[in-house]
C-alpha cells in the first residue's frame, strides 16, 4: 500500500510541475498570468467524473463537504494543489525508522 501512495504522490507532484509549466508558458506567450484552476484540470482529464462527483458527494456524504471544501478547492490554482498533495502522499508513504535505541527485528 505504501508503494501505491508513493507512486501516486510522485505522479501528483509531477502533474503539478507540468501544470505549472503550462501556466508559465501561457504567461510567456500571452504576457499575462493565468493560472489554471484545479476544476479545469479535472474537467480536461475526465469531465464525466467531475459531473458525477458533485451529486454523489452531496447525496451520499454531505452537502457541506461539497459547498465548503471541494468546490472552493476546484477554483484554486491547480499547480500548488497537485504539488502539495503529491508531497504529502510522498511523506506519508516513506519508510519509518525505529526510535533511537531500538533494533529492528527483521532485516536491516
Amino acid at each position: 500500500m505504501r508503494l501505491v501512495f508513493r507512486l501516486l504522490g510522485w505522479l501528483l507532484f509531477f502533474a503539478g510541475l507540468v501544470v505549472f509549466a503550462g501556466d508559465l508558458w501561457s504567461y510567456l506567450t500571452l504576457d499575462r498570468l493565468t493560472l489554471m484552476p484545479f476544476g479545469e484540470v479535472w474537467a480536461t482529464l475526465d469531465r464525466d467524473s467531475l459531473a458525477v462527483a458533485q451529486p454523489a458527494i452531496e447525496r451520499h456524504v454531505s452537502v457541506w463537504l461539497w459547498q465548503s471544501v471541494i468546490f472552493p478547492m476546484l477554483l484554486l490554482p491547480a499547480a500548488p494543489i497537485l504539488t502539495v498533495l503529491g508531497i504529502v502522499l510522498i511523506l506519508l508513504s516513506r519508510r519509518r525508522t525505529p526510535p533511537p535505541g531500538r533494533k529492528r527485528m527483521f532485516g536491516s
